[in-house]
């Protein structure tokens, strides 16, 4: 591991990042909630479902879920919302949650992970990740996952020395606790061909998966309860640390292959289809091309695209689709600048650890290569083996000087 020295006491500056994370949760907000596509075509077909039970194509969506009011009518608009994206009628917006949906892995990992390292003595936002995770759910991850970072800046230090006493059997569970929790039922929406299962079926299921952040919350102590029963304890916090680094680091490592499968299967076959072999059915349909699946449609125009090209489909399916992709381009603006700031700010007060520009080069790389989950997940392990390496020589510091201190007394 990369020895990394501290090379100046001043705390890195918050102010400005955190007003910068601040615009990008009000873009999402406007991109997502106040354009024209949403304000006058989504949200107006939200309005009618609730009143007729169907979408302005005649979708049927089903009203009644728990019997509560409330649930029911937050259950009618997402499950409606998440049926409509994978009933098969709109093979685009489908393919483009299929890429979407493994990098939310690498955030909730990311969240999850986070939240043991606040100080158990002070309330922070971040201590919330299933809060963070049910808010996602509500307004969308584009608007919260600003808003989460913010709380991460003024919440958990640059450096952060707190640790579970148990990090070490929660680095081990984590993953499979998403797994169960997100990844499971996201598989029983989407990956489960149309017409192996009728709408309503469907569309319970897109209910039953949409408050997984509760389910992860539920599994995580369980499995970390579970295996600390079987494990055996760990005699120092040295120990602790380092086997929580290998823990953590495969955590990500495995959501960053699922995020590569998904780029190679979905997106670079539909950007290079005479390069990349398709491994979906339905590349030959010009309506899934990557102009449909991954550009906003509102762009189309300015694009060399015939009249004959463009698919025809309800002004409502394309505006979901325009809300997916804000959604994803947003919240992932927000988790690389945080990266980005953490880089800068570690590479101005340490010395020894990668620079911004080779730590840049590795983000685009893996971009190119996995697609942005995959490096997420890479700048994820950069940051945990840079602050393991700091602990670690901090440590040293102390000791030295203890031992310093007891040979001239």
């Amino acid at each position: 591991m990369v020895q990394v020295s501290p090379k100046t006491t001043s705390s890195p500056p918050t102010k400005f990042i955190s007003w910068f994370l601040a615009i990008i949760f009000t873009l999402a907000m406007v991109m997502i909630y106040v354009i024209p596509p949403s304000s006058q075509v989504l949200f107006p077909a939200f309005a009618e479902v609730r009143e007729t039970g169907f979408y302005p194509d005649g979708l049927p969506v089903r009203r009644t879920y728990t019997g509560v009011y409330i649930l029911d009518e937050m259950c009618t608009g997402l499950a409606g919302l998440f049926s409509a994206a994978s009933d098969g009628q709109d093979f685009a917006t489908h393919l483009f949650c299929l890429w979407f949906l493994p990098q939310l892995c690498a955030v909730l990992t990311f969240i999850y992970w986070e939240a043991g390292k606040v100080e158990s003595t002070q309330f922070r936002f971040a201590r919330l990740p299933t809060f963070f995770g049910v808010l996602a759910q509500l307004i969308a991850a584009g608007p919260t996952l600003p808003l989460y970072f913010i709380s991460h800046i003024r919440g958990i230090p640059l450096v952060p020395n707190t640790i579970p006493k148990d990090a070490h059997i929660r680095a081990r569970v984590l993953l499979p606790a998403i797994i169960l929790g997100f990844v499971v039922p996201s598989a029983a929406l989407f990956l489960v061909p149309s017409g192996s299962m009728s709408l309503d079926t469907k569309q319970i299921i897109a209910a039953i998966w949409q408050p997984f952040p509760l389910y992860i919350a539920i599994l995580y102590p369980l499995l970390a309860y579970g295996l600390q029963g079987i494990s055996s304890p760990v005699t120092s916090s040295k120990d602790n640390r380092e086997a929580a680094l290998k823990g953590i680091q495969v955590a990500y490592m495995a959501s960053g292959i699922l995020s590569s499968v998904a780029h190679w299967a979905i997106f670079l076959p539909a950007a290079f289809p005479s390069i990349f072999p398709s491994f979906i059915s339905g590349y030959t349909d010009p309506s899934v091309s990557f102009r449909h699946i991954f550009v906003p449609y509102i762009l189309h125009p300015y694009l060399p695209t015939s009249i004959s090209e463009i698919p025809e489909i309800a002004p409502y399916r394309l505006a979901a689709r325009l809300l997916f992709q804000h959604d994803w381009l947003y919240m992932t603006l927000a988790a690389f600048v945080f990266f980005a700031w953490h880089q800068a700010s570690v590479a101005r007060s340490y010395t020894g650890g990668a620079d911004f520009v080779s730590w840049l080069t590795g983000v685009v790389v893996y971009t190119c290569i996995g697609g942005p989950g995959s490096a997420f997940c890479w700048a994820a392990i950069q940051r945990e083996q840079v602050l393991s390496s700091i602990i670690s020589t901090q440590r040293e510091i102390v000791e030295d000087r203890s031992s310093t201190k007891g040979e001239k007394q």
